[in-house]
């Protein structure tokens, strides 16, 4: 524990490319190319970072990640760089067998993947943790309809009720750990704040995946309710500015985490390190 914190580190689950028409929405060219590049297919490289927490009597993972795809044509499709060293990373600070949770932003395989492998001997890479997500995701993620299909693992839905622990709207998990259900990019998202008012972390998931994603209208083609998600933003950003809290971006690989400052309408990022 520092500084009236819970310990956090940022961790890489390694990247995945996107077309960027999903990623940008409606943000014209000009205005996102300034800050990214594209690779060779024409996609942009997203970062796959998960947060370990450790607090005074639990370990805890926020997303965990894309693990391994068994599909090599989806693999394919994303181009798809896992971090083959992720448990080993992870292994610096925890053993696997001792996170008590994972908090899931949502179901999409790119955040989910490591919740539901098996290791060799058929047990689940984290056997102890309980999958903390909302009751909503969960019906969205077992039966995805024609638009949010091919973001869910639909191999990955039978999942033991034992290992779940379902949420029904914001709540509070332990005195470090609650949920902000968010809607807007799926059906049951939620946003992970970690700690307390003046000392906390605010982990967005794809409500904002990247930094350049903090101006309200910047929202990714992928969500399904696209005005819940700027209804949101608007409501966590000024929260995160008000609080001075540390935001963590998901996907981003420049700057994963910042403070936000200024006008909501004009926001103003300062990076942070999280070792």
């Amino acid at each position: 524990m520092t500084s009236g914190r819970p310990e956090v580190h940022l961790l890489s689950d390694g990247n995945f490319s996107l077309d960027p028409g999903a990623y940008f929405g409606i943000v014209p060219r000009p205005l996102w190319e300034k800050h990214f590049s594209l690779d060779t297919r024409g996609r942009v490289l997203l970062s796959l970072n998960v947060l370990l927490v450790r607090g005074e009597r639990y370990s805890a993972l926020v997303d965990s990640g894309i693990g391994h795809i068994a599909n090599e044509k989806l693999s394919n499709i994303f181009e798809v760089n896992e971090n083959r060293g992720f448990v080993k990373d992870l292994e610096k600070y925890v053993e696997p067998d001792a996170i008590d949770y994972i908090l899931q932003s949502h179901l999409h395989f790119d955040h989910s993947g490591n919740s539901f492998v098996k290791n060799q001997d058929g047990e689940f890479l984290f056997k102890n943790a309980r999958i903390v997500v909302q009751k909503k995701e969960m019906n969205a993620f077992r039966k995805p309809d024609e638009f949010t299909k091919g973001n869910y693992m639909s191999e990955n839905s039978k999942v033991p009720a034992s290992r779940m622990l379902y949420i029904e709207g914001s709540k509070k998990i332990n005195s470090d750990l609650r949920v902000v259900l968010t809607g807007g990019h799926s059906r049951g998202h939620q946003v992970i704040i970690i700690g307390s008012p003046g000392n906390e972390f605010i982990y967005f998931g794809d409500l904002i995946p990247s930094a350049f994603h903090v101006k309200l209208p910047y929202v990714t083609a992928i969500d399904i309710e696209p005005l819940e998600t700027i209804r949101m933003k608007k409501l966590l950003i000024r929260k995160a500015i008000r609080d001075h809290a540390i935001c963590i971006f998901n996907h981003d690989s420049e700057m994963p985490a910042a403070f936000v400052s200024g006008e909501l309408e004009n926001p103003k990022l300062e990076a942070v390190s999280l070792q």
